[in-house]
Formats: structure tokens, sequence, C-alpha cells
């Protein structure tokens, strides 16, 4: 399993499409706590991570 590429397929399904040194904080989107919820539910699932 390529952890990277898990991550940042995850991150562009609930978020957008990233590069390497783009934050999730970066002024130009926001974030909703909905939207994190949702996405760890994914990350946790796809990457047997008990958060």
């Amino acid at each position: 399993m390529d952890i990277d590429a898990t991550v940042h397929g995850l991150i562009e399904k609930h978020f957008w499409k990233m590069d390497n040194d783009t934050s999730l904080s970066d002024g130009d989107h926001v974030v909703l706590p909905e939207d994190m919820n949702s996405f760890l539910n994914d990350y946790s699932e796809s990457l047997n991570v008990d958060i």
C-alpha cells in the first residue's frame, strides 16, 4: 500500500487536489469541521488507524 497516494487521494476526495507543500490552511480554501470529520473517518478506515 502506498500511504502517500492513499492520503493524497483522501484529501482530494474530501477537500481539493493539493501539491506536497500545500497546507490545509492556505487562506484560499476553508476546511469546515464536518468536512474534517468525514475525512478522518475515511483516513482511519483506509489506513487501519485508530483515531
